[in-house]
């Protein structure tokens, strides 16, 4: 008697078997024994996802489809599964959202194999949909506060919403989210325009002993990038969820965390004068930055150049290095510097000891006030559609 377990590949070929002749039930029980044994193989659990939609088990089709673009990220078939899902289910907005990632992803349309040309052609039109709404989304969520502005120079945002929309190209500066253009490319900014930086480093000793206690306590330090495992992790898969970068947060997506803040006041005195952003779920940001020994954060871009980024030099040993654009500079303690995070920047500690920084934002100084606003009605005007396409929880 044979005792070995069954051959994932020999069940997913019975599954596939199982499918052609109309039996899904038993497609289905062959594709689960074999993501039991093999749970690392995407394919498997697309096959089970397809399995799950014979049979109309929508919740479960979309969970093996997850599972699987948890393994692939970039799987083309996955996402054009997963925004058929969303289709089904009536929702456009993430279906297109999906769709349009598919394509990002899909090679050129006469390289597609035949069976796949018709599903691609399927979510072009469904992405292109999709951006047509939500330009006429933004476009009318911001249109109160462009008109109150009547009078002031708005080309600049004009010309943000029309690259936020796709209509036109972002250059050198890469920004994730908007785009402020007539913004000059600066990688660190003169400290002239600044008047608080003084008050700021004046701080140092002070904030450099709170950090000290908080790190004594090693409490409430949580790694700086927490990315959900189905997410394209890229060049963030090495220190995701990781300890080797973590950050004690003062001001996190906008919100005050109280007790940070009231064990460190020396560091909250500091920042008192930093006329910070201020845009729900997003700004103000502050923080102390840990880089532990032989760390290296990979070189990356922020999300708007409309905000700058601080570095307050805490504890820096030697051979530690930052990267903005084509400037390298070590930090020097007591010394702060204003950068715009647009631009591609890393960070290096080859040394054996840790390295910290307190990092805090502020509006570039070479937008206007109005603009400010504007900059916070498109903020909320994309979180705000995205929220509507979120709202149903499966």
């Amino acid at each position: 008697m044979d005792d070995r377990p069954p051959d994932p590949r020999a069940l997913a070929a019975q599954a596939m078997q199982a499918m052609r002749s109309g039996d899904a039930r038993g497609a289905r029980d062959r594709l689960q024994q074999a993501v039991a044994l093999n749970a690392g193989d995407s394919g498997l659990w697309l096959n089970l996802a397809m399995a799950e939609r014979a049979l109309g088990e929508d919740q479960a089709e979309f969970d093996a489809l997850e599972r699987a673009l948890a393994l692939e990220p970039r799987s083309l078939a996955g996402l054009l599964l997963k925004g058929a899902w969303y289709e089904r289910a009536k929702e456009p907005r993430k279906a297109g959202a999906t769709f349009a990632s598919a394509l990002a992803v899909a090679p050129p349309y006469e390289q597609l194999p035949a069976d796949m040309r018709a599903a691609v052609r399927h979510a072009y039109d469904m992405s292109q949909a999709y951006a047509a709404e939500r330009e006429s989304f933004l476009r009318g969520y911001v249109k109160k506060a462009a008109d109150r502005l009547a009078g002031e120079r708005l080309d600049r945002f004009e010309e943000s919403l029309e690259i936020t929309l796709g209509k036109k190209s972002v250059y050198r500066q890469q920004p994730h989210i908007l785009f402020w253009p007539g913004l000059p490319t600066i990688q660190f900014f003169d400290r002239e325009l600044f008047p608080w930086a003084d008050h700021v480093d004046a701080a140092t000793d002070a904030v450099r002993t709170e950090l000290l206690k908080v790190l004594a306590a090693d409490q409430d330090l949580v790694p700086y990038i927490d990315y959900p495992d189905s997410a394209p992790l890229d060049q963030w898969r090495e220190l995701n969820k990781s300890p080797s970068w973590s950050a004690y947060h003062f001001k996190k997506d906008g919100k005050r965390i109280e007790e940070h803040c009231a064990a460190c006041p020396d560091t909250m005195a500091a920042l008192e004068p930093v006329p910070g952003p201020d845009i729900p779920a997003h700004c103000p940001v502050a923080m102390f930055s840990l880089l532990k020994p032989k760390t290296r954060i990979p070189p990356h871009t922020g999300v708007t150049n409309a905000r700058l980024v601080v570095h307050l030099p805490l504890i820096v040993p030697e051979g530690c290095m930052y990267r903005v654009g084509n400037d390298s500079r070590p930090w020097v303690e007591g010394r702060s510097w204003v950068f715009d995070d647009t631009i591609e920047h890393e960070a290096r500690n080859d040394s054996d000891k840790l390295r910290s920084v307190l990092i805090f934002d502020v509006w570039n100084p070479f937008l206007r006030e109005a603009e400010q606003e504007l900059v916070g009605a498109m903020i909320a005007g994309l979180d705000a559609f995205a929220d509507e396409a979120a709202s149903k929880d499966w």
